[in-house]
Order: C-alpha cells, then sequence, then structure tokens
C-alpha cells in the first residue's frame, strides 16, 4: 500500500491512479489529517508527501512519522515544487527518503518509488515487519489487527495466522499438508479437514461479512446486473422521464444491443443520431455513458474523460507440408504460431500510453493448428489472435500492427534459426540431403500486400472476394462460425487463390475493433462537464472526485467521436478482414458527432458475480443530481 498525501486534487488522482495501474495498492488524502485517520487503520508500504498543505505542511508532518515509533521506518518521498537546493536539504534531513521537485513524470516516479522500496527492503528490521497487503486486505502483523476496505475484521488466531502465512505466500501453491504442518503443528499424514473448514470460515469474514454489513446498512442494493447494466438504464429512464418539458437542454435516451461483443447496436445507432442531428438541427453536448466505475467502489467517485481502444491481429502462418517422420523436409506451422505467440503474449512493447495512464500488455486468445483431421503430416496452417488494449493518439493503431509485424519477422527468424541448426545436425549425418531443405524463410505480409499477390495473379479476384463474403456472411449468421473464425477462414482462403506455394505469415484484423476516445483530443473536449461534475460530487456530497483518461472496459463510447476517420477508414480497408457487408464501423458519422464521452456510473462491488451489487446512494442521489445539474434543472 501507498499512501499519497497532495492537496491538489488532479495531481492525487492521477498519481493513485497511474500507482494502481502500475501493481500498486495506492490511496490518496488532502491533507495530513485524513492521512493520520488512515495510518491508524493500516500502515503504508511508502507515503509520498506534498510539503505545501492546508494546516500542517508536509515538513510538520514528517517530522511527527520520523517521532513516532509506528511509523519512524516508512520511507517517504517529498512531492514539491519548492525546488531550491536549501529546500531539498531540509526535506532530506528531516528524514525524507528522496525528494522529486515538480513537475515531474509518472515513469519517473515509479521508478524512483521502486528504488526506495528495494532500498528500504533491505534495511527492514525483520523484528518489526511491514503490513501485509493485498487487494482490499491490510494485516499489521504489530498490532495483530485485519482490516478489510477499511474495515476491521475479528478473527481468531489460528484464522490469522493461516490469513497471513497465506498472504506471505502471495502467488504460491500451499497443499493442505503445508498448512497443517505450519499452523496446526500436524503431521504430513493427518486426514483431518480442518483446513478446509477454517478456509471457509476465512474467505466468509472477508468477503461474505464485508457484504452481509454492507446489505444491512441499507446503502446496497445486490443482484445479479444491478450494476452492470440495469443501474445505469434506471438512471437514463428515470432522467427521461423527469426531464420538464421546458428544459433548454434536452436528453436524447439510447439503448442498444450486443455492448462489449461487436457493439453492433451502438455502430448502428451512430448514423441514427447523425440523421437526428441533421433533422432536428441538433447539437450533441456530450455522451453520457452509464457504465459502472472501475476499479470497484473505492472511497473516491469516478468519471472517465473516454475510453480505452482494442484492437484485434490475427495472425495465419503458412507452413510446407512434409511427414511427421521426415519434419525437416517441411515447416511446421504450429512452430511458427507458437513463436509468434511466445512473442506476443504479455509483451510489454505493445503497451501503450497517454496522460501517465497505460494500457494493459496483449494476451493472446486463439492458437491452433488449422486441420481438421488426424494424420501424420506437418500442420501447414496455423492461426493466432490476439487481444490487443491500446490507448489513444491518431498512429496508436498503425504503430501497433507495424509493431506485430516487426515481432511475426523476428519470430520467423527464430524459427528459421533453429531449423538451420537441425538441418546442419542431421546432414552431418546423412539424415537430409542438402537438395531437400528450405532456402527461403517465410515472407511476413500484411493482408493488403497477399491480396495484391492474388489480384495479380488473377483479373477475377475481385468478383471472387465478394462471393466469399456472401458465403462467410450466410456461415456467421447461421452460428457455423464466429467473425474472428471467419477472420482466420478468410486469410487461408485468400493463400490459397494466390497459388503462393512457398511459406510465410500473413497479418490482419478480425472484429471487433473499438477506437481508443478520449475528450483530450478534441476540439470541443467537455471540460465543463467535468467542472459540473465536480461541483456535485465534492461540492455536495463531499466525495473526493478522481477523473480518469480512459475507461479502462470496453465501450460503445468509442464510436461517439473519431478524429481521424480517413485514417482510420484505410487502416480497416487494408487490413480488416471482413468487408463491410459483415463488419463496419461508421467512422465519418461519428466525426460529425464528436461529441464529448464521458463514463458516469455508480459505485459497485463484485459486477458479473453472484454478490454483485450497486451503490444506491450513487444510484438515486449523485448521478442523477450530476445528470441535473449538466442539464441545468436542478432544484437549488
Amino acid at each position: 500500500m501507498i499512501y499519497c498525501v497532495e492537496d491538489d486534487a488532479g495531481i492525487r488522482e492521477l498519481v493513485v491512479y497511474t500507482l494502481r495501474n502500475t501493481g500498486f495498492e495506492a490511496d490518496g488524502f488532502e491533507d495530513g489529517a485524513a492521512l493520520t485517520d488512515a495510518l491508524k487503520k493500516c500502515k503504508p508500504q511508502l507515503i509520498l508527501l506534498d510539503i505545501m498543505l492546508p494546516g500542517e505542511d508536509g515538513i510538520t508532518i514528517l517530522r511527527r512519522l520520523r517521532a513516532a515509533p509506528d511509523t519512524a521506518k516508512i520511507p517517504v518521498i517529498l512531492l514539491t515544487a519548492k525546488n531550491t537546493e536549501y529546500d531539498k536539504v531540509v526535506g532530506l534531513d528531516t528524514g525524507a527518503d528522496d525528494y522529486i521537485p515538480k513537475p515531474f513524470g509518472m515513469m519517473e516516479l515509479i521508478a524512483r518509488i521502486r528504488a526506495v522500496l528495494r532500498r528500504t527492503e533491505d534495511m527492514q528490521d525483520k523484528d518489526e515487519p511491514r503490513p501485509l497487503v493485498a487487494g482490499g486486505i491490510c494485516v499489521d502483523e504489530r498490532a495483530h489487527t485485519v482490516f478489510v476496505n477499511e474495515q476491521e475484521v475479528q478473527l481468531t488466531l489460528k484464522e490469522y495466522q493461516l490469513l497471513c502465512l497465506l498472504m506471505k505466500n502471495r502467488g504460491a501453491v500451499l497443499t493442505r499438508d503445508v498448512l497443517l504442518e505450519n499452523i496446526w503443528g500436524y503431521n504430513n499424514e493427518s486426514e483431518t479437514r480442518t483446513v478446509d473448514v477454517h478456509i471457509r470460515t476465512l474467505r466468509q469474514k472477508l468477503g461474505d461479512e464485508l457484504m452481509q454489513q454492507e446489505l444491512a446498512s441499507g446503502d446496497w442494493l445486490p443482484g445479479r446486473a444491478a450494476a452492470d447494466m440495469k443501474g445505469g438504464l434506471a438512471i437514463g429512464l428515470y432522467e427521461l422521464l423527469t426531464l420538464p418539458e421546458n428544459a433548454e437542454i434536452g436528453v436524447l435516451f439510447v439503448a442498444v444491443c450486443d455492448e462489449e461483443n461487436v457493439s453492433a447496436g451502438m455502430r448502428g445507432a451512430v448514423n441514427v443520431l447523425l440523421e437526428l442531428k441533421r433533422r432536428f438541427a441538433l447539437d450533441y453536448l456530450a455522451t453520457l455513458v452509464l457504465e459502472p466505475q472501475l476499479p470497484l467502489a473505492g472511497k473516491e467517485f469516478m468519471v472517465y474523460n473516454g475510453s480505452i481502444g482494442k484492437i484485434m491481429p490475427v495472425i495465419v502462418a503458412r507452413g510446407k507440408l512434409a511427414h511427421c517422420g521426415e519434419p525437416l523436409k517441411g515447416l511446421n506451422a504450429a512452430h511458427l504460431a507458437a513463436e509468434i505467440t511466445a512473442r506476443i503474449d504479455m509483451n510489454t512493447d505493445l503497451v501503450t500510453e497517454d496522460f501517465g495512464l497505460s494500457s494493459p500488455p496483449p494476451a493472446v486468445q486463439q492458437m491452433r493448428d488449422l486441420k481438421t483431421t488426424y494424420d501424420v503430416s506437418l500442420p501447414s496452417l496455423a492461426a493466432v489472435c490476439v487481444n490487443l488494449l491500446f490507448l489513444g493518439g491518431e498512429s496508436t493503431t498503425e504503430t501497433a500492427m507495424k509493431k506485430i509485424r516487426t515481432i511475426c519477422e523476428e519470430a520467423v527468424s527464430a524459427v528459421m534459426a533453429r531449423y538451420e541448426a537441425a538441418c546442419t545436425f542431421a546432414t552431418e549425418r546423412d539424415l537430409l540431403p542438402e537438395s531437400e531443405k528450405l532456402h527461403a524463410a517465410p515472407r511476413v505480409l500484411f493482408l493488403s500486400e497477399l491480396e495484391a499477390l492474388a489480384a495479380a495473379k488473377d483479373d477475377g479476384f475481385a468478383g471472387w472476394k465478394a462471393e466469399r463474403a456472401q458465403v462467410l456472411r450466410t456461415a456467421i449468421e447461421q452460428g457455423e462460425l464466429t467473425l474472428q473464425n471467419a477472420s482466420i477462414r478468410y486469410i487461408q482462403q485468400v493463400i490459397e487463390f494466390s497459388g503462393c506455394e512457398e511459406p510465410m505469415v500473413v497479418i490482419g484484423i478480425a472484429p471487433p475493433y473499438y477506437p481508443a476516445v478520449c475528450n483530450a483530443y478534441l476540439e470541443k473536449n467537455g471540460s465543463e462537464i467535468i467542472e459540473k461534475v465536480r461541483d456535485i460530487v465534492e461540492g455536495t456530497y463531499h466525495t473526493p472526485l478522481s477523473v480518469i483518461p480512459y475507461f479502462t472496459g470496453i465501450g460503445d463510447g468509442s464510436y461517439m467521436t473519431c478524429t481521424a476517420p480517413a485514417q482510420e477508414r484505410a487502416l480497416l480497408t487494408d487490413l480488416m478482414t471482413l468487408p463491410a457487408s459483415i463488419y463496419d464501423i461508421p467512422f465519418e458519422a461519428s466525426a460529425q458527432l464528436n461529441a464529448p464521452v464521458f463514463y458516469l456510473g455508480p459505485r459497485c462491488r463484485a459486477i458479473h458475480q453472484w454478490c454483485e451489487r450497486v451503490y444506491l446512494p450513487d444510484l438515486e442521489h449523485t448521478i442523477p443530481d450530476i445528470i441535473d445539474h449538466i442539464l441545468g434543472t436542478r432544484s437549488k
């Protein structure tokens, strides 16, 4: 856990969000009093401390921390606009572990935090262990206290010891025998089920007990889909039905199907919204997407200034057919696909950054050979589908696809290096005639390049392509193929049509595609909307507001703005595996709407789980009041 004490809400929100997005547990406070209250409940690994704070200044707080035995060894980094040599000397002499002048970059901040933690871990007194933190659980071994989401939970001695052991071995697999020996002192041959009972009770106290407390408070409404999306739908319908007839700003309520799958509903709605704009001379001031807040149910109220993007590169590897008993006379397409997968999956070079935030690393969703029957030949075709999330900027997707191509080229080189080494081994032992070796590495092509080869070979390619589109569309509509499998099949069929016999790797894009959007890139960025949100959240309900540049879940807001329609259209024309008759995105219409997108939903817990619940005060008061304030209809 890292605490950030900063009175500037914008800086505090960005630092906390960046820490959480980098893998740290983090919380923010605006002054020393709030920090003091938090320290009573849980001691952090490190404190980021501003000097110029309201009330007690940062230097005074630092002296107090160093004077108290229970906080004296907590590392402290000062973040401040005071950057003279004297200020730095005072801060470091008072006990700061580092001093970072403002303005500072998020990457530098994370690097300095990690450096301080490395130093302090080496010097940490083992007799005074730091708190154990995992998710919302904080265990203070010195005080023998356990807090879950800042609420103290009472455990028996064995439950407490069991929890500490599990948290100290986070990520490791501990068998029942290991738990019995460490906690109860039993030998490995014991048949007792006491571990199972204690684990079940521990789960109930750490999770279900909190849920029961929240439900008993009357502030939480349980139910599957209560938060995602029935809560948002209820707010939208309420605002629609209660809007005064004389309101100067109107509400256009849109409910669509298929959100977060391929968003067929929203992609179809864009042209409808544009037609309404033209017919009734509408001016769309903002798009409010009533998705629940992510991460779940923190102390802060969060509003998002845009939405993360998603692209799905699909890669088909073509090898060379050969008998499995003579593998060096061919090339295994599955080997190519496996090497590509290993180089793409979790590859941080494909992570994008914007406004101090980072997208998650890519994940390979599908990797398989394309053999349909069993035989003793090498797989001649294999496919890889990648889930790649990205943040904004006009050339992000184009850059990502170029990086994918480079990775594929490097993967081909690595496979061919292994192939050459195996051939040398086999040739020395008279297992492979030199004439039967492969002498050329597979080419790596974008789909548009392969289609150009096919068109050059046969003037009838355009007609063939239209015919294939209709066949694939029928198969998709009848449920025989998914969009992704249809994409793989199309690339496979173009390879066959092209007549190219040599091995190759072909890269395209499969649906769905979600453009990354962020209001900061719009001429009308909707900043006045954020101020109205702040008026209600902080001014009326006295809750900290966190403004996040991107909603980190996929959402329909991706289709309400577009700053580079020609560039986006060119990308899909060149690389999309399926034609517009099957899958299309109305970039040009989105560019004409260009309504800033805000994700404004209720706080919640456990979405998509049986214990899902939504925070009623947000549902019934906070968000309706925000929308009314935006519309100018809120009662004074």
